[in-house]
């Protein structure tokens, strides 16, 4: 998924500058993005992320303005205060003129779940079936088939072929949330990479190692969490019934990298 193959539909839209996220996506209520097309794997599942901040007292059809979606016979589409098919997973609303950190994820059972800024807000009851293989427009920002567009800022938006674990929802909004580090998706890729290769040779991203640890320093008691180890250290657990993760600090007590 680029930004760069995408088309636009509508007009009102531009890139401008956030000073937390640096450029981003601004849309009006009549203007989206066309990301080509995004398959769903039934057997491997499928997430998607994105960022967003809307001006706040969206169209009338509120609860109908997408961020995120996909059509085939049916929108799988990620809302401003609901995620919906044939049911809808609700409880939140991020039509507040703030930064989100938006999940929709199919997991391996296979069933649909939302993540808003890293908590888990509901699953669905009910297993995919052959209406979730897409292949037709992806879009965000908005649907075409219906106009439910937003107002609004997109930023960091990410696409995988799997359902990534609690652990690494809840890692790539900490790291993408933290104003000293700024990591985008595809940095987290590479992180999650790291750790699901438990490979001993370091990544290194923006300038910085991390490092693959059986055993964090902090002994992490939640899957996710970002720890801050002081002079300028990270480490990032993913599984805290084994305190395992990713780490700015060598583990085999080698070079010490400073996160700049």
């Amino acid at each position: 998924l680029t930004f760069q193959d995408a088309t636009t539909e509508g007009s009102g839209h531009t890139w401008s500058n956030d000073p937390l996220r640096g450029v981003v996506y601004y849309t009006t209520e009549d203007s989206r993005l066309v990301l080509g097309t995004q398959g769903i794997n039934l057997t491997n599942g499928f997430t998607w992320s994105v960022w967003v901040k809307t001006d706040g007292n969206q169209q009338a059809d509120a609860g109908a303005d997408t961020i995120i979606g996909s059509r085939s016979g049916i929108w799988n589409k990620f809302q401003v205060t609901g995620y919906s098919r044939w049911f809808d997973i609700s409880g939140y609303n991020v039509d507040d003129a703030a930064w989100h950190h938006c999940v929709i994820v199919g997991n391996s059972e296979p069933r649909a779940s939302v993540y808003i800024d890293g908590v888990l807000i509901g699953s669905d009851t009910t297993p995919f079936n052959n209406t979730w293989i897409v292949n037709d427009k992806f879009e965000l920002g908005g649907t075409s088939q219906f106009g439910e567009d937003i107002a609004g800022a997109m930023s960091d938006a990410g696409v995988w072929s799997n359902a990534l674990s609690a652990g690494e929802i809840v890692g790539l909004y900490n790291l993408s949330s933290e104003t000293n580090l700024l990591y985008k998706a595809y940095d987290a890729q590479q992180l999650f990479a790291l750790y699901n290769s438990q490979s001993s040779t370091p990544v290194e991203i923006q300038g910085t190692k991390w490092y693959y640890d059986a055993s964090l320093i902090n002994n992490a008691t939640n899957d996710g969490a970002l720890f801050d180890l002081g002079n300028g250290h990270f480490e990032l657990c993913l599984n805290s019934s084994t305190d395992s993760g990713v780490t700015t600090m060598n583990p085999a007590g080698g070079t010490v990298v400073i996160i700049k």
